[in-house]
């Protein structure tokens, strides 16, 4: 036997060869993989844990997936200026040294209760804007970066928290709550180491039959040689309540007087967040001389002297721009043009309200008034100035002495001659009105309009204020709050300062007349304004 022969005989069959069978793969899972038992750090959506889509809110967080937001697509919001500019006075140098001044702010921060309960005016404001924690930081950030020495918080129901970031930085406190099932209320807080609080009193509006705001008067003392009453009151927003409103005004004033009176006719500055000067969120402000726009009404403004084009404000009768008509009436989209004749370019295109015209001029006559008008809401929620300047306005006795004290009385008075802070100290025309105020303060969904202000009296003057933003930068924020602004209004703020010298009152009644002079002017512009005239001409 041959040796391969005896090898082939011993050894084992060879096996036989074939290619490998392809690797079977598992399907990829296309959500994370799973986490540890009791672990919280991921979370999957499934039929178990989430929750029905509600339409009317523009996010979600549900309730077993602590901090993943179901959110639709926003755009981001551009950024604002880094800076507001102060404004002085030219005639600041008849006023003491820098050492006597103060420097009041007014904030109405937006209640964290009201930001969450009322959505509707912050759709278009990103979720996290809306949280208490981010904003309460940036609240705090904007105080501390102009650093005032006296603050006046409206719509505070956080307090604790507030005074928590005020104390850090030499600040004292005082709040007073609204009654009732509210949470909010105002508060001050002051530098202990320049001001002393002397005295403390507030008012309680629901003791009067007048809804339940509340209002803040203390007397401070500046550097233990200056005092003056300082007031901070946030009143009624319903519109339709213009009584109430003006008794609320008409309150705070008699008080404020009643203290200054007591402490030897100290001067007074009031620090307040209601509506009085209407420019309403349906607006646009452009400048040309014919507007055109989608939805909107548009005016002529025609030129000023020197060939500069005028500002024009182009109010529109709908609620909500965002809404429109959609699908509904599409011949209310197209553009309208509003045409009105040179004689009446110097007209108010916005008007001021009749409570402004209380404050300034001391007296109303409210007869001559729809209680649903007097705060300047009217046009905007009502539209009714054509075809209510030919009625008779009706007021009932208890309105009437809800507005001036006594229901047998149809003028209401105040014993305070007022300026308005901002209203002396000519600005940027970007941001202020005809008459001075600035265009607008607070802007939301609903609303872009100025509701704050900083009213003054004799003995105490205003050295420079802290202008607002342009009109145009708030309207490409799309509503407040954002990222870099805490709450939907805009800090106000101004310095004020003791006069060396006080001037004789003998001009006093001179002024009065001149005031009373212009108020008959501008009552008699703003009918001539709203009423019909064959002037204007309306073509769709």
């Amino acid at each position: 036997m041959s040796r391969s022969g005896a090898m082939s005989s011993t050894a084992a069959p060879r096996a036989r060869l074939s290619p490998p069978a392809p690797a079977s793969h598992l399907p990829r899972k296309r959500g994370r993989s799973p986490s540890a038992p009791g672990s919280t750090a991921s979370w999957r959506a499934s039929a178990e844990n989430t929750v029905p889509l509600d339409h009317r809110r523009r996010w979600h967080s549900p309730e077993r997936a602590p901090g993943r937001v179901w959110q639709r697509f926003r755009a981001p919001q551009p950024a604002l200026p880094s800076s507001r500019l102060w404004v002085c006075s030219e005639d600041a140098s008849k006023c003491s040294s820098s050492g006597d001044a103060c420097t009041i702010m007014s904030y109405n921060i937006l209640a964290d209760y009201n930001g969450q309960n009322h959505p509707d005016l912050y759709l278009d404001v990103p979720w996290d804007a809306l949280r208490w924690d981010s904003r309460r930081r940036l609240i705090i950030r904007e105080i501390r970066h102009w650093d005032p020495d006296l603050v006046c918080l409206q719509e505070v129901d956080r307090f604790q928290d507030i005074a928590a970031g005020m104390k850090s930085r030499g600040y004292e406190g005082i709040f007073q709550r609204r009654t009732g099932d509210t949470r909010d209320g105002c508060a001050m807080f002051w530098k202990s180491k320049r001001l002393h609080l002397l005295e403390e009193d507030s008012i309680d509006f629901s003791e009067f039959n007048l809804r339940n705001n509340v209002a803040q008067i203390c007397v401070f003392e500046l550097n233990g040689a200056h005092k003056f009453v300082l007031g901070n009151i946030h009143v009624l927003f319903n519109p339709k309540r213009g009584d109430i409103k003006l008794g609320q005004i008409r309150m705070l004033l008699e008080k404020a007087n009643a203290l200054a009176e007591k402490w030897d006719k100290i001067p007074i500055v009031l620090a307040a967040s209601f509506l009085l000067y209407n420019c309403n969120a349906n607006i646009a402000i452009f400048r040309s001389d014919i507007v055109t726009t989608p939805g909107l009404a548009a005016e002529e403004v025609g030129r000023r002297d020197g060939g500069e084009q005028a500002w024009g404000f182009a109010a529109c009768w709908s609620r909500d721009l965002s809404r429109g008509n959609r699908g509904r009436n599409r011949s209310a989209r197209r553009p309208r043009e509003i045409r009105i004749s040179q004689s009446q370019v110097e007209l108010p295109l916005f008007h001021m309200s009749a409570i402004y015209k209380f404050l300034s001029t001391m007296m109303l006559n409210i007869s001559l008034h729809d209680r649903r008008q007097l705060s300047g809401l009217d046009s905007s929620e009502f539209g009714l100035y054509e075809l209510c300047s030919l009625l008779k306005y009706q007021w009932t006795d208890e309105e009437v002495r809800n507005a001036t004290g006594c229901s047998n009385v149809v003028v209401a008075e105040h014993p305070l001659k007022l300026s308005s802070s901002y209203a002396m100290l000519k600005g940027n025309s970007n941001n202020r009105g005809l008459h001075g105020e600035p265009l607008a303060t607070s802007y939301h969904k609903k609303f872009l309009g100025t509701v704050d202000y900083l009213w003054h009296t004799r003995g105490i003057e205003c050295t420079r204020v802290l202008d607002t933003l342009p009109i145009g930068v708030l309207r490409r924020t799309r509503g407040l709050p954002t990222r870099e602004i805490g709450s939907d209004h805009l800090p106000i703020v101004a310095e004020f300062a003791f006069p060396e010298s006080v001037e004789d009152d003998s001009g006093e009644e001179d002024e009065s007349e001149q005031d009373d002079e212009s108020d008959k002017e501008m009552s008699k512009a703003q009918h001539l304004f709203f009423s019909s005239d064959s002037s204007v001409e309306v073509t769709e």
